[in-house]
């Protein structure tokens, strides 16, 4: 194998790799917004309280 080669084949594992990385990051990206978006944001609430009691609960993102 000559020096060209192999950094041929070097770089083409480099950018195979990078864009294995790449898809699994949005992979990961999608699943956590289809998880916040179906399951999250009812959960993330918080009661609002006036003179200890309790009147209604506030989301905290806008759907």
């Amino acid at each position: 194998m000559t020096v060209d080669t192999v950094c041929f084949a070097v770089a083409v594992a480099v950018a195979v790799a990078v864009a294995v990385a790449v898809a699994v990051a949005v992979a990961v990206a999608v699943a956590v917004a289809v998880v916040f978006d179906f399951n999250a944001v009812p959960l993330l609430t918080l009661p609002i309280v006036q003179d200890r009691k309790w009147i209604k609960k506030a989301s905290l993102f806008e759907v």
